[in-house]
């Protein structure tokens, strides 16, 4: 037989059930007291109006809803040895609650897309290899095998390590290191892991030490000393080695200040740059730099807003130079004649 049972909060003053006396054995309803029939009417009228609840078997029963602050009332319903329990919590606590699991839901999401929003390779090469260049294969210091291409300058003083930026991969900066080439520079173009031909999936840590053991490999095939050239996530790695005193120079193409910044530019959410796990901070390492800077950046830059690079600059030690492309946006520095004027000069006044 199915039995309706009210549960109320230990030390409420009430009953743990009240039910209907049972009729007695000759059939005569059994009839309270005066006493406990006052009683019950006063606990009534502490506990208010009655509700409806239905049972599991469509018999409504009533439970009391109380007006005492902080009180919540449990209505238990017994089938057998089973049991069901229905808890009514104010409507700002439910409402608090679905917030809390969207917050984490987006939380998790976000992290989850982190990585893939700011690290876009492509593996595949686009161009083949020049006839004057050299692929080589090396490694990080973890072991995973990275890909480079040497393209080698006779009589040449001195290598340019090529940190490129996102997207795509070093095929498609070959006509770029073709002309450093033609000017009388040594080349050495590689891949982060996770692009083009290098192994392993993209991270910070990683792109830092894949570039560490790229500089290592340029002094190997030149002898020479190396200016690190770092171009829009490039900055980052080149940035690093610079502070490490790895070159001799520093060429940042289009720099950005760090993940935070330019989270604010692509989505403005206040507090969604302090969410982000992946730092990418120029800003905070610029200053450590051990040798001559050129930052060249477009007036125009439709990605990373000029303002940046002018805080990169003035952040940075002397000596420097800042050349702003007219009209220029993010990828144009490589077709600007401004630029590569800009460029030559600074690498003949190295020492």
């Amino acid at each position: 037989m199915l039995q309706a049972k009210r549960v109320f909060p230990q030390g409420s003053g009430i009953g743990s059930s009240v039910s209907p006396e049972p009729a007695a054995r000759s059939g005569v309803a059994a009839h309270p007291t005066a006493a406990a029939a006052k009683k019950a009417r006063r606990s009534m009228l502490d506990m208010g109006p009655p509700s409806a609840v239905t049972g599991c078997l469509g018999a409504t029963e009533h439970t009391e809803t109380s007006t005492m602050p902080r009180r919540r009332w449990r209505c238990k319903y017994l089938e057998g040895d089973s049991m069901d329990e229905i808890t009514t919590l104010p409507l700002w606590i439910r409402l608090l609650r679905i917030l809390a699991i969207l917050f984490c839901a987006f939380l998790l999401f976000g992290w989850w897309l982190e990585r893939r929003m700011v690290f876009i390779p492509s593996v595949a090469w686009d161009k083949p290899l020049p006839d004057e260049a050299e692929e080589i294969e090396f490694a990080s210091a973890d072991g995973t095998e990275l890909s480079g291409v040497w393209f080698p300058a006779e009589e040449a003083s001195a290598v340019l390590l090529h940190c490129h930026g996102n997207a795509g991969n070093i095929s498609h900066r070959f006509h770029v290191a073709r002309h450093w080439q033609d000017l009388g520079w040594s080349v050495f173009l590689f891949d982060y892991r996770g692009y083009g031909r290098s192994h392993g999936k993209p991270t910070e840590e990683g792109m830092i030490a894949d570039a560490r053991a790229a500089i290592a490999m340029a002094r190997r095939l030149s002898g020479n000393d190396v200016v690190a050239y770092g171009r829009s996530l490039g900055t980052v790695p080149a940035v690093v080695l610079a502070c490490e005193g790895e070159t001799v120079g520093l060429i940042l193409d289009s720099p950005f200040l760090d993940a935070q910044a330019m989270a604010r530019e692509i989505l403005p959410i206040p507090g969604l740059g302090k969410l982000l796990r992946i730092g990418l901070d120029n800003s905070s390492r610029i200053g450590s730099i051990t040798c001559p800077l050129l930052v060249l950046h477009g007036e125009e830059d439709e990605m990373v807003p000029l303002e940046q690079a002018l805080e990169v600059h003035r952040l940075a030690p002397e000596p420097k130079r800042l050349v702003v492309i007219p009209g220029g946006r993010h990828n144009d520095s490589r077709q600007s004649g401004v630029a590569l004027d800009a460029v030559r000069e600074f690498l003949a006044e190295l020492p």
